[in-house]
């Protein structure tokens, strides 16, 4: 057995007795169901001690016993924080070790989406979207130009120079919350880009940064304000679950919880619902610049959407996945990202509702042959 595998086993064991892991460089799609599912319980448990939700009733508790009838025991501690959250007792929210554990398993391949969840492989995959501008990227040992020809590896700091304007620096695999994204210094990009590199141990994709539509501009003019859209595959064609925008806080440029932002759901004309979900706090105005955050309309809802519906068949594997599309300046949709692997549901259940709805029970029945 490698060495490679043995650290996978070690760090797995490591997951299962502590429930953390490090960002950006743990290997989530490898982990075990019970590595997994203890992740989310204790994050769960860390959100319930934080805040104190006051218990669910008798009633609740038999209404979600009776409602998952079948499926593996169901800790009522994600309905009691999310009725907390949100105000509200609703038996179809998706418990999240549920999700993570089983359900989103069933429909996603996730020791496929370790090659297939990767930057670098986008410009291959989605030819008929638009992508970032690509000015350089690295797989493996080999670079590539914007036009995907190898290239020297001593050629591309002329690539960087040359490109002009502002670059973000990407770590192409294993980016959750934002890890390993960097907008490189516009006064000495290449020197930036050489300091960068060296702390990115995977692929790398260097791209021109995409300037937002003021729409989604004002809510942060910091910030990318990107929106994450769930879409599952059927027969029938791609479902929209749910659409949420992604807003900064503070001087970060990017937008992910990790560096501060937030979610906000959008309703399905385009207009944001009111209801912001950070990590473990719910808010109604936006943290620094204290405008309400109900009621703005977002250019492109649709164009977004579209996007997703036209590309989400190519992932034909990957039933469920989140997208993360920016719109540009000009109104049209832009794809950054794909997670086709344990994309965030909590915060996106709170900021939107349950993420199946009246789905929930024939997704459950569908997944443990009820």
């Amino acid at each position: 057995m490698s060495n490679r595998t043995w650290e996978r086993i070690i760090e797995d064991v490591r997951v299962r007795m502590t429930g953390r892991f490090t960002e950006g460089k743990t290997e989530l799609d490898l982990l075990s169901r019970p590595a997994i599912c203890r992740i989310f319980r204790e994050t769960a448990r860390d959100i319930q001690k934080k805040n104190g939700f006051p218990a669910l009733t008798k009633k609740e508790l038999a209404e979600i016993q009776d409602y998952y009838r079948g499926a593996p025991k169901i800790d009522p501690i994600y309905h009691q924080i999310y009725k907390g959250r949100t105000g509200r007792f609703d038996v179809t929210y998706m418990p999240d070790d549920l999700y993570y554990g089983y359900i989103e398993p069933h429909f996603t391949d996730r020791e496929a989406a370790r090659y297939v969840d990767n930057k670098t492989m986008y410009y291959h995959l989605f030819r008929d979207v638009r992508l970032p501008e690509l000015i350089c990227m690295r797989k493996g040992s080999v670079w590539f130009d914007g036009d995907g020809q190898p290239v020297n590896s001593r050629s591309v700091p002329g690539l960087i120079r040359r490109a002009g304007g502002e670059l973000v620096c990407k770590q192409a695999e294993n980016s959750e919350t934002g890890a390993g994204v960097f907008f490189l210094d516009k006064e000495d990009p290449v020197n930036d880009f050489r300091r960068r590199v060296r702390r990115i141990p995977t692929d790398v994709v260097v791209q021109r940064a995409i300037e937002p539509h003021p729409d989604f501009a004002k809510l942060h003019p910091v910030s990318a304000n990107s929106l994450r859209i769930m879409s599952f595959l059927k027969p029938e064609g791609v479902q929209i679950l749910s659409t949420s925008v992604r807003v900064g806080v503070g001087e970060a440029r990017t937008d992910n919880l990790g560096t501060g932002g937030f979610f906000l759901g959008v309703d399905e004309n385009g207009v944001t619902r009111g209801l912001g979900a950070m990590h473990d706090t719910t808010i109604t105005e936006h943290p620094e610049h204290h405008y309400s955050l109900k009621g703005h309309r977002l250019t492109g809802i649709d164009k977004a959407h579209e996007l997703v519906k036209k590309i989400h068949p190519v992932m034909g594997r990957f039933r469920l996945s989140a997208w993360d599309v920016i719109i540009d300046r000009d109104g049209e949709a832009v794809l950054l990202e794909t997670n086709i692997s344990l994309g965030e549901i909590s915060n996106i259940q709170v900021c939107n509702g349950p993420l199946f709805g009246e789905d929930t029970r024939r997704i459950v029945e569908e997944v443990f042959n009820l």
